[in-house]
């Protein structure tokens, strides 16, 4: 397990590696004087390097996403009113093996249960390929920058705000963020008002509308996450 521990940390790392790359290419390399100097940015640095924690993605209206990892065990759960997907990966201790676990439902016909026993490569890559899907790490280096511009609420050294706006022709963009610590959780939220093309406008007045997603992510447990599997999972 130590070994597999490494890999994926390594791994994880060269991941990490090629986001920051990217990001300095667009010119928006975070830059930050004391990386520890809250509790709300020493969050966001677990959270982006940590092997333990629990993140939920909530889009008002839509799907639930939770994220949990624990030293190479991973739970992943996308949900709506109407549908999901379960994703397992762990290791049986007894067996000295490793499995990935897919439970879904979209609609009456379309639902099933799949177990598959994996190498200890095919675990890697299955992990790090769920996590770069689901853990949205890459979101957590531009609010590190969205953050150095951010203005505090109030005295609140751990309750930031920040919102840009882009207007082109026929084009309206306004993203609304606000990052804070409370509760031992760290709250990032977002709220995205686009202009998008009306399909039944009748003349040039109604052609375009506004679009309003609201989206939040909270990370929590850091260093206290547990992760339980159920009966069918591990039998």
């Amino acid at each position: 397990m130590k070994n597999l521990k490494r890999l994926l940390t390594l791994s994880l790392t060269l991941i990490m590696l090629l986001v920051v790359f990217a990001l300095a290419s667009c010119d928006m390399f975070i830059t930050v004087d004391d990386m520890f100097s809250t509790d709300l940015q020493a969050m966001m640095d677990d959270a982006m390097t940590g092997d333990n924690y629990t993140m939920l993605y909530e889009i008002e209206r839509g799907s639930k996403t939770t994220l949990k990892v624990d030293d190479g065990k991973m739970h992943i759960s996308v949900r709506t009113d109407k549908t999901y997907d379960e994703y397992y990966l762990y290791r049986n201790e007894e067996q000295g093996a490793y499995y990935f676990a897919h439970d879904w439902k979209f609609d009456d016909k379309n639902k099933g249960f799949e177990r598959t026993k994996l190498t200890n490569e095919q675990y890697v890559v299955k992990y790090i390929e769920l996590y770069s899907q689901y853990s949205h790490n890459q979101k957590l280096f531009n609010y590190r920058h969205i953050l150095d511009m951010a203005k505090s609420v109030s005295e609140d050294e751990d309750h930031f705000k920040y919102y840009n706006e882009i207007y082109e022709k026929d084009e309206f963009l306004r993203r609304e963020y606000e990052i804070k610590y409370a509760d031992n959780a760290l709250v990032i939220s977002e709220k995205r008002t686009e202009t998008v093309l009306n399909d039944k406008y009748t003349n040039e007045t109604d052609k375009y509308t506004l679009l309003i997603t609201n989206m939040k992510t909270t990370y929590s447990k850091v260093g206290s996450t547990e992760i339980s599997f159920p009966a069918k999972v591990t039998n």
